[in-house]
């Protein structure tokens, strides 16, 4: 009869500590999302040329998220959604920031490319 007792109270143990750690995971994830929403949400990507908006993309929080990592991930998604509008022509983020093609503004949450700032191409005379 002890076996039993031994086994019931094994079983019980191990059921008991598995839904902990399953609710533990589940409360986690659910915390890291909010806090993801609350960091990196609400975020969009705004192309302007001729003093219009021609594009205003909103972004995932998960992707904004991604984006602020490294400017090598920002700089390809932006002339990835640039690139049916216009050919950029300089460095959108080293060039970009100082003549005013591309800001990104913290307090209204976007990234803005205006394309009438992007510089003329310097065409070689030779092809």
């Amino acid at each position: 009869m002890q076996i039993f007792e031994l086994l019931d109270f094994v079983g019980k143990t191990i059921a008991g500590d598995l839904v902990t750690v399953i609710m533990g995971v589940i409360f986690a994830h659910l915390i890291q999302n909010y806090w993801d929403q609350w960091r990196f949400g609400g975020w969009s990507i705004v192309i302007q040329k001729g003093g219009k908006t021609i594009m205003d993309e909103k972004l995932a929080a998960s992707t904004r998220k991604e984006l602020s990592k490294d400017d090598l991930t920002l700089r390809a998604q932006l002339k990835g959604l640039i690139s049916p509008y216009a050919w950029i022509n300089c460095d959108l983020l080293r060039e970009g920031k100082g003549i005013g093609l591309f800001r990104e503004d913290q307090e209204n949450k976007r990234y803005l490319i205006d394309l009438d700032k992007n510089p003329q191409k310097n065409n070689p005379s030779h092809i």
